[in-house]
């Protein structure tokens, strides 16, 4: 019989696994995704995940810490649980396997959340759904971005968090794109946004200033080394919410809040 600690154990010995694949790039390699499925197995189970006060399913890299049980982005979460209200619309760029888009739903009147990767889409699909959220979050399996249209996203294949459109990866696949301010007309803005796009920001405000301007606090990942690939700067993010009035600080030293100031 395997209990949780033995599950809590494999899953702290592949994230050692995963740091150390993703800096020696041995990740390619078919035996390391052998002991990377034998580490992780098939567990389909939910787990109670503490964060939010209700049972998560993780994917096959256990993204989130779901089963291992360590707390995920708690300055992130810290600051989305003190800013979020019963009445705001919240968007969830780059949702994953819903940690965000869950806490949005259970808490917030209405969510959109946008997961290009099939397979990961596959598992924020059942964490709605596993938490009653069908009527309250709505789920896209696509990008968002400058235009509508295809683009390879690259897969990787030691954490869904690191799909990327800049950050290149042992897999690739085929996916929509759309850009917000099409996405958003006849429909009410979201207030609170929380992006994650690995480095593709720049291209989604372009596709979506007016649904950006709109918004009342903008979380946002602000990853200098893949902005750096796009020959972008840490201030280049920071700089375009700047331009639309609002007020940046820093919540860890990857994440920024983006806040207008209320008047009065």
């Amino acid at each position: 019989m395997t209990t949780s600690h033995d599950n809590s154990s494999k899953r702290k010995l592949y994230r050692y696994a995963y740091k150390i694949g993703s800096m020696t790039g041995i990740g390619r390699f078919t035996l390391v995704k052998k002991i990377r499925k034998m580490l992780l197995g098939g567990n389909n189970e939910a787990a109670y995940f503490p964060d939010l006060n209700c049972f998560m399913y993780s994917d096959e890299f256990d993204t989130g810490d779901i089963h291992v049980g360590t707390p995920y982005e708690p300055a992130v979460m810290r600051t989305l649980k003190s800013i979020i209200k019963p009445n705001d619309i919240c968007l969830d760029l780059g949702a994953n396997v819903g940690i965000y888009a869950v806490l949005f739903g259970l808490h917030t009147a209405h969510t959109y959340a946008f997961e290009p990767a099939s397979r990961t889409y596959a598992v924020l699909q059942h964490n709605i759904q596993l938490n009653n959220l069908e009527s309250k979050v709505t789920a896209n399996c696509a990008a968002v971005s400058n235009s509508s249209k295809k683009l390879n996203l690259n897969i990787s294949y030691y954490s869904s968090a690191s799909s990327s459109f800049v950050q290149e990866a042992e897999g690739t696949e085929t996916v929509d794109c759309v850009r917000l301010d099409d996405y958003f007309k006849g429909k009410k803005y979201p207030t609170v946004i929380k992006m994650d796009v690995e480095g593709w920001e720049s291209e989604a405000i372009e596709g979506g200033r007016q649904v950006f301007a709109s918004a009342s606090h903008i979380i946002f990942e602000n990853n200098e080394k893949l902005l750096k690939k796009r020959g972008r700067s840490f201030t280049t993010v920071p700089g375009e919410f700047a331009s639309m009035g609002f007020e940046i600080e820093a919540i860890d030293s990857l994440n920024m809040h983006a806040y207008k100031k209320k008047e009065g």
